[in-house]
């Protein structure tokens, strides 16, 4: 696929648990759309582009080897170009299987993520647990 930056969240992250994208790919295609796009719409103030290569290029070889941290279904396209990504349960359903809310930073935003995150915590107030039991996709 040649429009790899038009790719969903889900979609880039199966295609690349599939094997069929790569996170450099993901990544260049990512970083060519905001070369093109931003002059104009000034979305980023800054894009470490030698640091998410350096991260795409690690997580490449994670990719290969399929290990990924957590569900690959919603981290792999933040861990694929280098962001931190955390989830946080939020809410049970009338089906008994837990709701999170995924949080997303830039690069090296982790301590801004890991604050935000726990002012969420705080005011989700959750404390309930899912039933137990294997209820994957898969």
């Amino acid at each position: 696929m040649d429009n790899l930056e038009t790719l969903t969240a889900s979609e880039a992250a199966k295609r690349i648990v599939d094997g069929d994208v790569s996170p450099v790919a993901l990544l260049e295609a990512c970083l060519e759309q905001i070369r093109a796009l931003d002059g104009e719409i000034a979305a980023w103030i800054h894009v470490d582009e030698a640091g998410a290569r350096a991260t795409a290029r690690a997580y490449e070889t994670d990719a290969r080897k399929k290990q990924f941290t957590g569900d690959p279904w919603f981290c792999a396209p933040w861990s694929s170009i280098g962001v931190p990504a955390i989830s946080l349960p939020a809410a049970v359903g009338a089906d008994g299987l837990p709701h999170a809310i995924q949080l997303v930073a830039s690069t090296d935003g982790d301590a801004d993520l890991l604050g935000v995150a726990a002012w969420c915590e705080h005011v989700l107030d959750f404390a309930s647990a899912p039933i137990h039991g294997d209820h994957s996709r898969r």
